[in-house]
């Protein structure tokens, strides 16, 4: 497979990568927070964890096309965020996973352990979702300032990629909801641009 070829498939991962996140914050747009026994049972929950895997997937082959779209002029900063970034995305996907595969149980078995003060969103675990949160968006922005630098990306789609990124892992509390959910749809407008600057 020639360089062009699997720049354009890496390309189309991206922009799939960028329509399922924007997608799953817009499904995600009703609920204050994940936290509560309603959330796992509404009926835009699990299609909108669906879009989460799918997007979190994707954007993994997404990160190696724009490594490698950039290797030669991001050097080690580019190979750091590149790492650091798939880490990220991997903790994206895991929170998704326990969303679409945990939550749902315990809401219908044990609800209370789903609530906002229940062990889910509390104590370890909690410290775990700052972990994957704060993972992602390091990621993101060591990713992106390397893009920057390379000078082979689109910098509006760039910017967009880094802006998103940082606002949709900030911490979920009822109060920036819509932020997260912008961030959200802004990242995924930027990860599109990026995938067609791979596929041009």
């Amino acid at each position: 497979m020639n360089n062009e070829n699997e720049y354009q498939m890496k390309g189309n991962a991206m922009i799939g990568a960028g329509i399922f996140v924007a997608l799953f914050w817009i499904l995600a747009i009703p609920f204050e927070s994940f936290a509560g026994v309603d959330v796992p049972q509404h009926p835009l929950f699990f299609p909108g964890q669906v879009f989460h895997i799918l997007g979190a997937i994707l954007a993994v082959f997404g990160y190696f096309g724009i490594y490698l779209f950039q290797r030669k002029e991001s050097g080690k900063l580019g190979s750091y965020g590149f790492a650091i970034a798939v880490i990220g995305m991997m903790f994206f996907l895991a929170d998704a996973m326990i969303g679409i595969v945990v939550f749902p149980e315990l809401a219908q078995h044990a609800p209370a352990l789903t609530e906002a003060t229940g062990p889910l969103f509390t104590g370890r675990a909690l410290g775990f979702y700052i972990m994957f949160a704060a993972t992602n968006m390091i990621g993101i922005v060591v990713l992106a300032i390397s893009m920057l630098r390379a000078n082979r990306f689109p910098t509006r789609a760039t910017y967009l990629f880094l802006v998103g990124g940082i606002l949709f892992n900030l911490p979920p509390i009822p109060a920036i909801h819509f932020v997260l959910v912008a961030g959200g749809v802004i990242w995924g407008i930027g990860a599109v641009g990026l995938g067609r600057a791979m596929r041009a």
